[in-house]
Order: C-alpha cells, then structure tokens, then sequence
C-alpha cells in the first residue's frame, strides 16, 4: 500500500509492506519546485538509530522506484521551497 499526502510544506509518500516478501513501489515525480526531489525520512527496516533521519541527513533517493522490505514503512518527504 502506497499513497501521496500534499502537506503545506511539500509532499510526503507513504510504503508500507506488510507482506513477507520486499516489493518495489514506483514513486511519483517529485512537485516541480521541490528542493531535493525524494527524501527518505523513515525506514523501519533499518536499525536505529538509521530508521528516522532529520530532514538535514535524509538521503536523497534519486530513483523512480524504491525498494520496501518486507513488514516495513517507508516515509519520503519532497520538501517544496518557501
């Protein structure tokens, strides 16, 4: 399950596998206008304390898609400018 949140400040995109087997989401092109492109934020596959990035450390993901591993949330964050 996938979904895209328009947010005051930029977009935020939401993966979540619950299945036992790591699926690939397609994202969306980052909102013209943002900073970066895709960030990821949150990871929970990912051992703390690598699962939650501030904006300032987030890596960008430059790809179209994004690997979620299994029983996992992904949170990416677009930031707009302003």
């Amino acid at each position: 399950l996938a979904f895209a949140v328009q947010g005051m400040r930029g977009v935020f995109h939401l993966s979540m596998n619950a299945s036992w087997v790591a699926r690939e989401f397609e994202l969306p092109r980052p909102p013209e206008g943002s900073l970066v492109g895709w960030q990821r934020v949150i990871d929970t596959v990912l051992d703390t304390p690598d699962d939650i990035c501030g904006l300032d450390t987030a890596p960008v993901v430059p790809a179209t898609s994004f690997m979620v591993e299994p029983r996992s949330v992904v949170l990416l964050i677009a930031m707009s400018q302003g």
